[in-house]
């Protein structure tokens, strides 16, 4: 359920039947719904695999970079190479390599969990970027709703959209006891 619910919020209507279907290999014929099945089974997978993982593991740093790539890399490795690309909220697809972070948006995003609000005219340095390339960098985490600005030359800081609380913050409201009296 776990898939049908991340594939929801990420506006991918995949009901349970279709995705029953997709574990056994019967994928629609209809080119988003067979994308949608392929994106559950592989999500299903890597959770699995993160289940094994950190059973066998439980010391695991779940935010260190080399669990955060291998998990990256194990839904991919479930998708063909056609789908290994990113969509942020304009609409623009982004490639992408499994296991890869998006180094400098890593770096923009470090830099503003340690710092808090974070001036513009830093990032260029932060990124060991010229100024037309950070802003391109900038542009993109805004777009992608990991950062906001209360203005177009505002400081920066980090937000956290609804599609990302859950990776970031796994079970954060499932856990909280229920009063059933």
């Amino acid at each position: 359920m776990n898939s049908y619910y991340s594939n929801l919020i990420e506006g991918h209507k995949t009901l349970p039947r279709d995705i029953e279907r997709a574990l056994r290999d019967d994928l629609s014929d209809r080119e988003d719904d067979r994308r949608n099945q392929l994106l559950s089974v592989a999500h299903i997978r890597a959770e699995a695999a993160m289940r094994r993982w950190l059973a066998e593991q439980p010391q695991t740093g779940v935010f260190q970079p080399d669990f955060i790539q291998w998990i990256h890399r194990e839904f991919y490795k479930n998708l063909p190479p056609h789908e290994w690309f990113t969509t942020s909220v304009s609409g623009k697809r982004h490639p992408l390599e499994p296991g890869n972070l998006r180094g400098h948006l890593v770096r923009l995003l470090k830099a503003l969990c340690l710092e808090g609000d974070l001036p513009r005219g830093a990032v260029p340095a932060i990124l060991g970027l010229k100024g037309t390339a950070s802003r391109v960098i900038i542009r993109r985490a805004l777009d992608e709703g990991l950062i906001c600005s209360s203005s177009e030359k505002g400081p920066l800081r980090i937000a956290f959209p609804y599609k990302v609380v859950d990776s970031c913050f796994p079970l954060l409201f499932t856990d909280l006891p229920v009063d059933h009296g």
